[in-house]
């Protein structure tokens, strides 16, 4: 079919952390979404679109796209069926691309960000490109810091045979609305550079395109890197509508006529190639083809159930956080266990009651903790019945023996965190655990808590963590030391000390000391309807918060889930990632679990 394009964001891996990305602020969380399937399957995927369509134009985002795995042989397989437009800024090595890679079917254009790229050295790769036949083109956004180095820029590039081309900035920029907020003299500054799509600059009056016909998700599409696939870069992840199958999944097609847009705005200029003219909107005025929905929704990040408006509403999947048992073979001074026993439940029985739920509202993901999970009777058989279903997630002192976890789950299954107790645990033999897992596949991590004697051994732990490109995450302390209630107790120089850390989980230390923050009670929120918190004797509540509702009992058959979002019944909630309603622009980057693609749920 002629006029095919896909826009496939490969990775939200990036080596930048530009401040008007659209994915700023999420980098941690959006890397969980991250998947890398073998070269085989990823190639016989685009194999499939071209025994449909022919030769499509491939729009190669991210993240930095040179970051992902064998990405110069991917590029390489790609280009013998489909021509390729990559976005780079060029900080990567590129030269094994060069060698290796003809412009005949690949153009490789170059993004340039002042705040992370030395200018010079930019400039040597963007020659390299231009020299082989790759364009002469760089791309620069007009974020309103930016704007006054627009003449200076265009000027260097004008010296080296490369041309500027700016893009508009969509967002808020000193509480002020972007594109719409540009001053007329700052119009002026880029709009002798201002790029353009199909012919049409990018917009400073944002236009407006809800309810035009479309073909959006029929002659073009944009894919995420688990394999999500929504019909264009404006479209909501909570629309219906605006989802294909996945990407990855068997029989993916593109939607068969197009359709009115549901957006207000369209930030990517797509409307360009994608609008139905003004004489074909009055030839299909009141057709079916205006009206028609496009195929149902598809997430990897869930898997249907029978419940629509679970389905419908995020974060898509529902959550269970799962305190097994009370036991633990450490006994960390600044730990309180849950006041519940642990009840004593054949697995017989745990695998009915999951295989139910199941039933009930499909594919879940269950974050399983403690105590220490892995010191329960027969946890491995457990878990691998209950991964064969549900996705899952551990926080362990993995204290075990990891051999007989690598053997049965796999990581298209779970994840793991790890929680190192300088009290009990041999940091050197911890790491070799966690790296090993992380060598196996499994998305890993490390949590540490704050409490205040452990502070000053932190930085060593965290320096020799992240050397091995892991994650670690310092979660702040919640209790009392020395008279003094944290974490509303630690110093400002401790405090201090915590935000210059990275990956430090400030947003729980913010939520818990900001009064106007986490007083949300009487307020709409869907945990209860979404989500759900087991305790080791079975008993199920909505929350964590006190007072939160009770939901019945697990062991006893009396659970269920609410229908509906309801008000907040706590005076304080713990918890910045709870669901309120009408905030599912900020919660649901919070709420995800490992790729999913290959789980069935109800058809």
């Amino acid at each position: 079919m002629e006029g095919i394009s896909f826009s496939w964001n490969l990775t939200y891996k990036c080596n930048y952390r530009c401040p008007y990305c659209w994915f700023h602020g999420n980098w941690q969380h959006m890397d969980r979404y991250n998947s890398y399937p073998s070269l085989e399957n990823t190639i016989k995927s685009w194999k499939n679109i071209y025994d449909r369509y022919g030769k499509v134009l491939i729009n190669v985002l991210g993240g930095e796209p040179f970051l992902y795995p064998n990405f110069v042989k991917l590029v390489k397989e790609l280009s013998q069926m489909h021509k390729l437009n990559i976005q780079s800024n060029l900080s990567c090595n590129i030269e094994p691309f060069l060698k290796e890679i003809s412009s005949d079917n690949v153009a490789l254009g170059s993004t340039f960000h002042p705040l992370f790229s030395d200018l010079d050295t930019f400039i040597k790769k963007a020659l390299l490109l231009k020299n082989k036949g790759f364009g002469t083109k760089v791309s620069y956004l007009a974020y309103p810091p930016q704007v006054k180095l627009i003449d200076y820029y265009r000027q260097r590039f004008d010296k080296e045979g490369l041309v500027l081309s700016v893009m508009t900035f969509w967002g808020k920029y000193k509480g002020k609305d972007y594109p719409a907020s540009y001053t007329d003299e700052e119009s002026k500054v880029f709009g002798v550079c201002l790029d353009n799509r199909s012919g049409e600059k990018y917009q400073i009056i944002p236009k407006k395109v809800k309810g035009k016909l479309c073909r959006a998700g029929e002659r073009y599409a944009v894919i995420y890197p688990e394999g999500t696939t929504l019909k264009c870069g404006s479209a909501a992840f909570e629309v219906p509508g605006s989802h294909l199958k996945n990407f990855f999944d068997d029989g993916f097609e593109l939607f068969d006529r197009p359709m009115p847009c549901d957006s207000e705005n369209c930030p990517c200029n797509e409307w360009a190639f994608l609008f139905v003219d003004d004489e074909q909107d009055k030839k299909d005025e009141g057709s079916p083809a205006v009206k028609i929905q496009g195929p149902s929704r598809t997430d990897t990040r869930r898997t249907p159930g029978e419940i629509i408006k679970r389905n419908s509403v995020a974060p898509y999947t529902v959550f269970f956080s799962w305190y097994l048992n009370n036991e633990c073979n450490y006994k960390c001074s600044f730990c309180k266990p849950v006041d519940y026993k642990t009840a004593k439940v054949k697995l017989e029985r745990w695998f009915d009651i999951w295989d139910d739920i199941y039933q009930r509202y499909g594919s879940c993901h269950l974050h399983i903790s403690g105590g220490e999970p892995f010191i329960y009777p027969n946890f491995i058989e457990l878990i691998t019945h209950l991964s064969k279903k549900h996705t899952l997630e551990f926080s362990t002192n993995l204290s075990f023996e990891i051999k007989p976890f690598l053997d049965n789950i796999t990581p298209d299954r779970a994840r793991l965190g790890g929680s190192f107790h300088p009290e009990f645990s041999d940091f050197d033999q911890f790491l070799r655990k966690i790296v090993a897992m992380k060598e196996r596949g499994f998305e890993v991590w490390v949590n540490y808590v704050a409490f205040p004697p452990h502070l000053k051994e932190m930085t060593g732990f965290k320096k020799a963590v992240e050397a091995q490109g892991i994650r670690f995450s310092i979660q702040p302390f919640n209790g009392k030391y020395q008279g003094r209630d944290y974490p509303l107790g630690y110093t400002q120089e401790e405090k201090k000390f915590l935000e210059d850390s990275d990956h430090v989980n400030i947003e729980t230390v913010d939520w818990r000391t900001d009064e106007n923050k986490s007083s949300i009670k009487g307020k709409l929120c869907r945990m209860g309807q979404m989500y759900a918190r087991i305790y080791p004797d079975g008993q199920v509540s909505r929350c964590c918060g006190n007072g939160a509702l009770k939901l019945g009992n697990i062991l006893e058959g009396s659970f269920s889930l609410l229908e509906e979002p309801r008000p907040c019944e706590c005076d304080s909630c713990p918890c910045f990632k709870c669901m309120l309603v009408e905030r599912e622009d900020y919660w649901p980057t919070y709420w995800t679990s490992p790729n999913r693609a290959n789980l069935k749920g109800h058809e």
